[in-house]
């Protein structure tokens, strides 16, 4: 506020009260003594599949025997969990193993390789150019052929693998919608 603007002022320098505020008051003071205002919040928190008891009794009187189907459901559900969960263990230490399996042939493939080269070469040094050639194509190809080999085995185990996760899944679905009420 610039300095040259002054409030209006009444006496004693006060600035003058809203009218709509003393009514407002006059309003409040003048209700009964009586009248209490209260609000009350309650919160309930859950954790699980199942409802507490209080509201599953409450599902059985809207419908008798809803409780039990309730709690069936999350029994269903906690099984399959589990089973599922067994599954993809199994899936992956297979994975793991077959992973390890690729990974120890290249090795011995490249260990073979490097031991074919070098015979090769040894042998060119010492006059066989024939079977340097010989033991050096073939140990190019050992090479080669570990390395694709491996990676196309994996890629086979793994293709594999995943059409019998699609089958299981395709069973248990058809399972589940034979076991649902309907």
């Amino acid at each position: 506020m610039a300095k040259s603007e002054k409030l209006p002022q009444r006496d004693g320098g006060r600035p003058p009260v809203d009218k709509s505020l003393l009514t407002s008051a006059a309003a409040a003071a003048a209700m009964p003594a009586q009248l209490h205002v209260s609000a009350h919040l309650a919160m309930q928190q859950q954790s699980g599949p199942i409802p507490p008891p209080e509201i599953l009794r409450k599902y059985d009187e809207i419908h008798p025997g809803l409780a039990e189907r309730i709690i069936k459901m999350a029994e269903e559900e906690a099984a399959h969990r589990r089973i599922m969960e067994s599954e993809v263990t199994a899936v992956q230490a297979r994975d793991q193993t077959a992973y390890r399996r690729s990974e120890l042939g290249q090795v011995f493939g490249f260990a073979t390789g490097l031991a074919a080269i070098g015979g090769a070469a040894l042998a060119a040094v010492k006059g066989a150019q024939i079977a340097a050639s010989f033991i050096g194509t073939a140990g190019v190809t050992g090479l080669v052929t570990a390395f694709i080999m491996g990676r196309h085995a994996l890629l086979k185990f793994k293709q594999e693998d995943f059409r019998q996760q699609q089958q299981i899944l395709q069973q248990q679905l058809a399972a589940s919608s034979q076991s649902a009420p309907g």
